[in-house]
């Protein structure tokens, strides 16, 4: 897991897209999943509990599903923080109940404010992840958002 530099790693076409959509590229991480066999990511959400997107990229990983969550708890979950610096809230598998199951295509828009998770049959995956703001409130934008400005 690490961060990419926005000058030096990110073709400016990409910062251009988003700005007639008063969007902007706060980040960009890069995530490597093994090929051990299985490989299951833990339970969690990206940051907080909400409504909010990413658009990723995925790179091998083939047969690896991404898997969407229904919290039984309460959302006030203790912030973890990886080495480069992403919040998320990690879940037990005791405190979700799965909602949706599906192979992520390349690019696509995905939901990462609820519990999700990505399990892989075994073969490396790579994830191009980037984290979009809205370019006056500075907060990260929901699905729908993105959906409407990127979707078919």
């Amino acid at each position: 897991h690490i961060n990419l530099n926005l000058e030096q790693d990110i073709n400016p076409y990409w910062i251009e897209l988003f700005k007639p959509h008063d969007l902007v590229v706060y980040r960009v991480e890069l995530f490597y999943g093994p090929d051990q066999f299985p490989y299951t990511m833990g339970i969690h959400t990206d940051r907080n509990y909400g409504d909010w997107a990413k658009i990723n990229w995925i790179f091998g990983g083939v047969g690896s599903q991404m898997h969407w969550y229904k919290p039984l708890t309460s959302h006030n979950k203790e912030v973890k923080s990886t080495d480069v610096h992403s919040n998320y809230n990690l879940y037990e598998p005791s405190e979700v109940r799965l909602l949706r199951s599906e192979s992520v295509s390349t690019p696509s828009i995905v939901q990462v404010g609820i519990p999700h998770n990505i399990t892989n049959p075994g073969q490396e995956r790579w994830c191009y992840s980037m984290v979009i703001h809205d370019k006056t409130t500075q907060n990260h934008v929901s699905f729908g958002r993105l959906r409407r400005a990127f979707g078919k």
